[in-house]
């Protein structure tokens, strides 16, 4: 997909960031544990194709 090539693991790294803040905002990211930290990667990822997604319907 064409959307797939912009997505940085940056990006995703900070989406996942801020999906955990917003669920724990008292939990601290460096000390999620690896499957909480995969979780919330998955859900920014996905995030990010739909939004990508959406961007190239409207091209």
């Amino acid at each position: 997909m064409a959307g797939e090539a912009e997505m940085t693991s940056e990006q995703i790294d900070a989406l996942a960031r801020d999906l955990y803040h917003a669920a724990d905002p008292t939990g601290r990211w460096p000390c999620a544990d690896y499957l909480i930290q995969h979780h919330f990667r998955r859900e920014a990822q996905r995030q990010l194709q739909q939004r990508y997604t959406k961007s190239a319907e409207r091209l």
